[in-house]
């Protein structure tokens, strides 16, 4: 779907009883290809789910009625949700988009978009800010980390600095990529009336005293936040994920508790599993 969807339906969505709604992010992406295997094929896949980065200060077109820079739709779908049903945006601080990007969809990326100066070939994981170039993994601005991608997830040092599936890893102690990140998120809140948190993607993979930092200069800026961290990969008993819980104000993703409920839900599996878990708990 899309916004106006989001918006049509927000009367069941309230019908419902919920209190808040979590959008997917709905920043411009970069629309390229990657190769990928499925069921021994090899196809090539996007991203229709907004995880791919390209631009943290315009919108997804396909997501609005208007072209990327439509904030009217997301002034209307905060004035509309009204106070009951608060706004969770969701944001990338961790990457931008691929690096293994097809080298055909980067000369259509090149064709459509050129960025003078810049061979295609050297596109992969561009960003962006209001259609302004800052930077790409070969441009040698120094806004990525220069790791490939992560082999062992139980290295601290690869978690935070390799990029995640091949994505364009962003090194968040340069001043000028903590800016840019900072910034979205005012940008954001200046243009979605009733935002009240943010659901921060891929927390695991950037540094805590990013989290630490940013958070600190939202609540000095608008107060006290409802911010979500997805701590994907480890389970709530387990000391790093125990470690990040404590050292930040953001809540966290129980994922482990996820499973536990499908399984007890929708695959007969003992109710003990869950009570289990919530002794657990840190």
């Amino acid at each position: 779907g899309d916004l106006r969807g989001v918006i049509n339906h927000l009367p069941y969505i309230k019908r419902l009883g919920a209190t808040r709604l979590w959008l997917t992010p709905v920043f411009e992406n970069q629309h390229v290809v990657v190769p990928f295997t499925r069921n021994g094929k090899r196809v090539e896949v996007t991203s229709y789910h907004g995880y791919w980065m390209a631009d943290a200060f315009r919108l997804n077109p396909f997501f609005t009625d208007k072209g990327t820079q439509d904030f009217s739709i997301m002034e209307e779908l905060g004035r509309k949700s009204g106070p009951e049903l608060g706004i969770y945006m969701d944001t990338v601080n961790n990457h931008t988009n691929p690096a293994n990007a097809t080298l055909e969809s980067l000369e259509y990326l090149n064709r459509v978009n050129p960025v003078p100066g810049l061979p295609a070939a050297a596109r992969r994981g561009s960003i962006f800010r209001n259609g302004e170039f800052m930077a790409s993994l070969d441009s040698g601005d120094g806004w990525f980390h220069p790791y490939g991608p992560i082999q062992d997830f139980s290295d601290t040092f690869e978690l935070e600095n390799h990029q995640l599936v091949s994505l364009g890893d962003l090194d968040q102690s340069v001043p000028e990529v903590k800016k840019y990140l900072y910034d979205s998120h005012d940008f954001w809140m200046e243009k979605v009336p009733n935002l009240v948190g943010f659901r921060f993607d891929a927390v695991r993979h950037v540094p805590t005293p990013f989290w630490q930092d940013l958070e600190g200069y939202l609540e000095k800026r608008y107060g006290r936040m409802e911010n979500i961290g997805e701590f994907y990969g480890e389970w709530t008993g387990m000391p790093t994920f125990r470690d990040f819980y404590r050292r930040n104000k953001m809540t966290l993703f129980d994922f482990e508790l996820r499973y536990a409920a499908k399984k007890a839900f929708m695959e007969d599996a003992s109710f003990d599993l869950l009570p289990r878990l919530w002794s657990a708990d840190p």
